[in-house]
């Protein structure tokens, strides 16, 4: 059957919850819709705890299949961001155990997304700004990773994925108290690592 793309478009801005309620009435539209809202969000969470994108793209289709079967029973009137999180670092923190894929602080070199933390904002920076950018930029990243575990999922669950702390406390079953508290001693750690270099000044201002 065709479908237009008004009527993709139609389904962009809608809420989780009305998504759910056209997916179980059989709306295979409304599904690929709420894939695609959080497919690249949920991939790069798990493939920063995983370390190994095939491992990080199976992960993510099981996440997804059990976003299908579950749709009966999640809280309508509530975005399904902090659920879909917590799924995908349970399913990841399984992967670890079962097969042994390297956490991101294991790794010698990430290879990970430019975008990971921000993003240039001149449009046309010189080759000599984008040099020290970029080693600013792996700094960063070389400081997050050398921060205690639980420091880290909590600065790129912030920092990278823009949740709030009562939906990290969700996502990691912690206190939203210790979130907090975790979370600025993260900002304090890195600020004295990175202080001498100015590779801090590469973080959003996020309280």
């Amino acid at each position: 059957m065709y479908v237009s793309q008004q009527e993709k478009l139609s389904f962009v801005d809608q809420p989780d919850g009305q998504l759910a309620r056209q997916i179980l009435e059989g709306s295979e539209l409304a599904f690929e819709a709420l894939v695609k809202r959080y497919s690249a969000p949920l991939f790069h969470f798990i493939y920063h705890l995983l370390g190994d994108y095939d491992c990080a793209c199976d992960v993510l289709q099981q996440v997804m299949v059990r976003l299908y079967t579950a749709l009966p029973t999640l809280h309508q009137e509530r975005s399904f961001k902090a659920w879909l999180f917590k799924v995908a670092h349970n399913r990841a923190i399984d992967e670890i155990r079962s097969k042994h894929c390297l956490h991101f602080s294991e790794m010698e070199h990430a290879d990970a997304d430019e975008t990971e933390l921000t993003a240039i904002t001149d449009s046309a920076p010189l080759p000599q700004e984008m040099l020290e950018y970029h080693e600013l930029q792996q700094r960063l990243r070389l400081a997050i990773a050398q921060l205690p575990t639980h420091y880290q999922n909590i600065v790129r669950l912030r920092y990278l994925l823009q949740l709030t702390f009562p939906e990290i406390s969700q996502v990691i079953n912690m206190p939203e108290a210790t979130v907090k508290t975790y979370f600025h001693r993260a900002k304090r750690l890195l600020r004295s690592s990175l202080q001498v270099d100015h590779a801090y000044e590469l973080l959003p201002e996020k309280q």
